[in-house]
């Protein structure tokens, strides 16, 4: 009998021993990822972005934030795209790809990932202001070498981009308006008296 309940007895320290083994193999995983993650998001508050994303591949915030910094098209476009792997409703990705794209000259696909960025962000204006200076850039090349029909052609989406501000005024609710933080929805005089004057050529 006492040597079955030393046995017993044995049996229940080893095991309390293992369940407290575990607890500290936990307890310290835990302040391992803590002080992993502190250090990320530290480096990112000071921001050491690069740094941040570095330590933390998969640090979105970061990653963006290298993308509102950087002023090489290229290498927007590879960070847009690494985004884009892992969120695709952003619309600062799909409108540094359409940057990239603009700069050569693939003027489709800049414009399929404007509309994208367009459609993500419908109140953003800047987004709005920046596709239709780009599309005028691109009709005054293409009419400079006398490619008229994709000059007409990123025309027609200039007009179809001013439609759409102008249906957004249509939907968005009173109280909106009269905020006074409030929406724009017509393009600049600039942009205006240049789509003017091509409508007044064409007719």
């Amino acid at each position: 009998v006492l040597i079955a309940a030393l046995e017993t007895n044995k049996g229940k320290t080893k095991n309390i021993f293992l369940n407290f083994k575990k607890v500290v193999v936990a307890g310290t995983m835990v302040v391992l990822l803590t002080v992993y993650f502190g250090i990320a998001n530290f480096t990112q508050y000071i921001d050491k972005n690069e740094l941040a994303f570095k330590i933390y591949p998969l640090n979105t915030t970061a990653e963006i934030q290298m993308l509102v910094e950087c002023n090489d098209v290229a290498k927007q476009r590879a960070i847009a795209e690494n985004i884009l792997h892992r969120n695709t409703k952003l619309p600062i990705v799909y409108s540094a790809l359409a940057n990239y794209e603009f700069s050569q000259g693939d003027i489709e696909k800049f414009i399929e990932y404007k509309n994208h960025a367009v459609a993500l962000a419908p109140y953003s204006y800047e987004e709005y202001e920046d596709f239709a200076i780009k599309l005028i850039e691109a009709m005054n090349k293409y009419n400079s070498i006398g490619d008229l029909q994709s000059a007409d052609y990123c025309y027609t989406v200039l007009i179809n981009l001013r439609d759409n501000l102008e249906n957004l005024k249509i939907k968005t609710s009173s109280f909106a308006l009269k905020i006074d933080d409030k929406p724009v929805f017509e393009f600049s005089n600039e942009i205006n008296d240049y789509i003017n004057q091509i409508e007044e050529v064409k007719q």
